[in-house]
């Protein structure tokens, strides 16, 4: 073959029986560029399987300096930070165009699939249907049949808004009995209470869908013979009128008498805008 400017010209002829290259100015054959072909996709292989969690801290040869310059190895992770930046919380995510970042959503938010062919987003976190209210601390009537309102057991109402109030009644009392009622604001368009007897705790004088125009109507009563424990469920429908404020329930004594009358802690109720 001749020679031309210090080059082997081979006139598109093969060079059959070359020999493994040894020195590092040595030509290779293709038997060893096939042996080096074969173990990179074997370490890729091996990457993507046997060590996937460990894919972020090995090497990619990327260009992420900003400049001009020759790739180098970068961990994946530096990698994506230097495309979508680094704030916690983030989701790469696909959009129609390619790759993009959602940014960390509100604290109180959900991540929403949109279905097919639509971009995830953030959407709240809808409240429950119902508010509980929970009584921490009994509360005393002595020597009175004068209604108090309960301390805890409130609902904050708004005007011209519809209820639904239910409730469960943990009561004790001696001799004096008890009466259960309610307040509120001032006018409403109705009030239709509802209340159920506990038969282990005598006779209740129960008022059931009546239409109460007034606050202050007695809506259970029972006249204790010594000691009495009740558990007295109650529901209310209420249709506010014009003015907000506090709903409440109120009791007191039957009769009056010195041992108390108490509302128990423990007593709840919960309440939903309808």
């Amino acid at each position: 073959m001749p020679l031309r400017n210090r080059s082997l010209a081979m006139g598109d002829k093969q060079v059959t029986g070359l020999a493994d290259g040894v020195d590092p100015a040595d030509a290779v054959n293709k038997s060893q560029l096939d042996a080096v072909a074969s173990d990179a996709g074997d370490a890729l292989d091996t990457h993507e399987t046997t060590y996937h969690s460990n894919i972020a801290d090995q090497r990619v040869m990327a260009n992420i300096s900003g400049d001009t310059g020759q790739p180098s190895p970068n961990t994946l992770t530096a990698i994506l930070d230097d495309i979508f930046g680094a704030d916690q919380g983030a989701i790469i995510t696909r959009t129609d165009t390619g790759w993009g970042k959602t940014d960390p959503g509100t604290d109180g938010y959900f991540l929403k699939s949109n279905g097919a062919g639509a971009n995830i987003s953030y959407a709240e976190i809808p409240p429950p249907f119902w508010t509980p209210v929970v009584k921490t601390s009994s509360q005393n009537v002595a020597s009175s049949t004068t209604l108090v309102d309960d301390s805890e057991l409130v609902v904050p109402v708004l005007a011209n808004t519809d209820y639904l109030i239910r409730a469960v009644l943990l009561i004790s009392s001696g001799a004096g009995g008890f009466q259960i009622s309610c307040n509120g604001p001032a006018s409403p368009n109705a009030v239709y209470p509802q209340s159920f007897s506990n038969p282990s705790a005598g006779n209740f004088n129960i008022t059931a869908g009546s239409a109460l125009l007034t606050y202050g109507s007695t809506l259970a009563a029972n006249s204790a013979v010594g000691t009495l424990r009740a558990v007295l469920p109650m529901n209310f429908y209420l249709s506010n009128g014009a003015n907000a404020g506090n709903f409440v329930i109120q009791f007191t004594q039957n009769s009056s008498n010195l041992a108390n009358t108490t509302m128990l802690a423990g007593s709840y109720l919960e309440y939903a805008e309808i």
